[in-house]
């Protein structure tokens, strides 16, 4: 019986572990990991941990952040908002009536837009004009800030 616990002990620790007495009459296994790499673990977990682009930005961003806890708390205050208008929906949706009610104003909605805006051809292009003022206006924005950044990054 004492040769079978042996036997089971080094197949959990991979033959050359040490086990351990916990004073229960049961033994606990300890695997011990040596590196032959001859740098110290600390040099190698940090070597092996590559940050993805988008957490060294975020780290970045939040180093030049003056106030902190303000920032943190309008971040508190979106996940207590989210939080709250999950419940408020999920407690609208469980209501007998609403959520049949809401969906056929959506769809009524929906067929008044397309009626007014994009059967007719005069009211489709027209639409198409406001969109496409609105395009350009944003892009147009976007760009004159790219350049004037691109600008100020020559000089």
């Amino acid at each position: 019986m004492a040769g079978e616990e042996e036997s089971e002990t080094r197949g959990l620790m991979g033959g050359g572990g040490r086990s351990v007495g916990d004073g229960s009459g049961h033994k606990i296994a300890r695997n011990v990991v040596a590196m032959a790499t001859g740098e110290a673990p600390a040099e190698v977990a940090v070597a092996e941990l590559e940050l993805p682009d988008v957490v060294k930005t975020i780290q970045e961003t939040w180093d030049k952040v003056d106030d902190k806890y303000a920032v943190g708390s309008l971040g508190v205050a979106a996940v207590v908002a989210l939080w709250g208008s999950a419940g408020m929906i999920s407690a609208i949706e469980r209501l007998p009536l609403v959520p049949g009610v809401l969906e056929l104003v959506g769809i009524g909605y929906t067929g008044w837009f397309a009626y007014r805006n994009l059967i007719f051809k005069p009211d489709r292009f027209r639409k198409l004009e406001v969109l496409e003022q609105l395009y350009m206006v944003k892009y147009s924005a976007l760009l004159v800030l790219c350049l004037a950044r691109t600008h100020e990054l020559q000089y």
